[in-house]
């Protein structure tokens, strides 16, 4: 039996299609560009590190980073992480940079971890739900 594996996608349909699931976040927030200060660096990150690490080192590295992004409410951990999975880019020099950029971006590691934190916490606000409400119901 001959299984064919599913066509691995590009990094523009991956972008787009992270572009098209991130529209509500970008009409909440429309001072922000998420598409080319978020999602198209790191799409372009994620492509980077499958295209130039081993399986080995890229497993690895995921796994750091999943590690770093469960522990955001212990900074000190999660900082410890981030560091053992930039490790695994420091023989990569054009993919150490864009994960710089993204993770690091010139602010102390601590203020990033902490961002994420609130970031991935966040939940909808009571109060722009009822707004919300309160149109639709005078429609």
């Amino acid at each position: 039996m001959n299984v064919q594996k599913p066509a691995e996608k590009t990094r523009e349909q991956s972008i787009a299609e992270f572009d098209a699931r991130t529209k509500k976040i970008q009409q909440d927030h429309p001072d922000v560009d998420f598409k080319s200060t978020v999602i198209e660096p790191t799409m372009n990150l994620m492509f980077d590190i499958k295209e130039t690490l081993t399986e080995k080192d890229r497993t690895k590295h995921e796994e750091l980073i999943s590690l770093m992004l469960q522990n955001t409410s212990d900074p000190e951990k999660a900082e410890k992480y981030l560091w053992e999975a930039r490790n695994y880019l420091k023989p990569h020099p054009e993919v150490l940079k864009l994960f710089d950029d993204i993770y690091i971006n010139k602010r102390p590691v601590s203020v990033m971890i902490s961002q994420l934190h609130d970031a991935i916490n966040t939940k909808p606000s009571p109060l722009k739900e009822t707004q919300t409400e309160t149109k639709v119901s005078a429609i």
